[in-house]
């Protein structure tokens, strides 16, 4: 799992040091409302240009803990679905569609340095992450 934490860390770091984190969470939040347009109402006071960047960070971060800190991590995330349920986000798609978007923006910022090892790391980690986001959403 230490090949897999420092695989994402790598990517994040690349793909932050090629494009730049407002690009890279402008990118994450156009995946993500693309596939959920009905979420933009959620962010309709929130100025997403100063805000990206920190919701990038932070889904980053739980991508990482899944890796380094696994129990806490599962933690952390039973908590933010929870805290999220106040905004009437029950559905554990939306939260997949985060990950993904994540995933996403950072491989097209890679382009032709997304493969192999990087890639399955990713794919192992993001169904981690899901699983546990499945987990949370029963229990909700």
């Amino acid at each position: 799992m230490q090949s897999c934490y420092r695989q994402i860390q790598q990517a994040l770091m690349l793909a932050e040091q090629r494009q730049g984190i407002e690009m890279l969470s402008e990118a994450f939040f156009g995946h993500f409302f693309a596939t959920y347009p009905e979420t933009r109402e959620y962010f309709r006071d929130t100025d997403i240009r100063k805000f990206g960047p920190e919701k990038f960070r932070i889904v980053s971060s739980f991508l990482l803990d899944i890796v380094r800190h696994p129990d806490f991590a599962e933690v952390e995330l039973t908590d933010e679905v929870r805290r999220h349920l106040a905004y009437g986000l029950k559905d554990k798609a939306y939260y997949f569609a985060l990950i993904d978007a994540l995933e996403q923006s950072v491989r097209e910022a890679l382009q032709q340095d997304w493969e192999g090892e990087m890639a399955e790391s990713w794919h192992d980690v993001t169904l981690a992450m899901k699983g546990v986001i499945g987990q949370a959403s029963a229990f909700v």
